[in-house]
């Protein structure tokens, strides 16, 4: 059980960590179309460094030292965040291990990047639009993550949780459940509530400087901005002109 948490946890890293490695020709920058090469490198690019080879292509060495670096990193503040009863099912951080196992992970990952992407019944189906707009949702959530508080950022203090409790507290009784119980919930409640309440100033914060205009010849596409909606992208500093 504990093994298949952490390869669990390893996919998740794997699958963000090593992202750079998607990154084709320069960073991001105003004259940059960016992005998106899936393909890993061509062996004879790299000489002798590289670790693993498939086929033609190889993972490189240098590449593959800094991303575990970055995934054991993650890994071993994700262990340390966790409950002490949750840290008996994940094994602890254990570096020649972890670096063992994510070899392994890698490989797996470009053998299926490089089968699907000479599959033509599968880029036929689901298209490069559909690719990019699964990259670009997983690019966003790394990216508020890197910005993102300490988790003990959003936890609610005890009057916090009070008042949550005296203004909600004929529901409460009603469902039987025990302080402990009631006060768990509370707590979600008002983490999940911080932290929406910081990603929706992040986003505005961010958006600041930038200057979006909406084509004012589709108006269907797109929600009146005097509805203010920042959890859907927009605020009221938009322009529609």
């Amino acid at each position: 059980m504990k093994r298949f948490l952490f390869l669990f946890i390893l996919l998740l890293l794997t699958s963000s960590l090593f992202g750079k490695k998607f990154i084709e020709n320069e960073p991001v920058t105003n004259d940059s179309k960016g992005w998106v090469n899936l393909l890993p490198d061509k062996a004879v690019s790299l000489s002798n460094d590289w670790i693993v080879q498939i086929d033609d292509y190889a993972i490189s060495k240098t590449d593959y030292d800094a991303s575990v670096k970055e995934a054991f990193k993650t890994y071993c503040a994700q262990y340390d965040n966790l409950p002490e009863n949750q840290k008996m099912t994940v094994p602890v951080p254990d570096e020649k291990e972890f670096r063992k196992l994510y070899v392994e992970e890698l490989i797996k990952q470009n053998i299926i990047t490089l089968q699907a992407l000479s599959d033509p019944e599968f880029t036929n189906k689901i298209g490069s639009a559909t690719v990019l707009m699964m990259l670009r949702q997983a690019l966003v959530q790394l990216y508020v993550q890197s910005r993102m508080p300490e988790q003990s950022y959003f936890l609610p203090t005890k009057d916090e949780i009070d008042q949550y409790y005296k203004q909600n507290q004929e529901q409460f009784d009603k469902t039987g459940a025990s302080a402990t119980q009631i006060k768990d919930y509370i707590t979600q409640v008002l983490a999940r509530q911080k932290l929406q309440t910081w990603q929706n100033e992040f986003y505005v914060k961010i958006k600041e400087v930038y200057r979006v205009k909406r084509n004012s010849a589709y108006p269907e596409n797109f929600l009146p901005v005097s509805n203010n909606v920042t959890n859907a992208g927009l605020s009221s500093g938009d322009s529609n002109k």
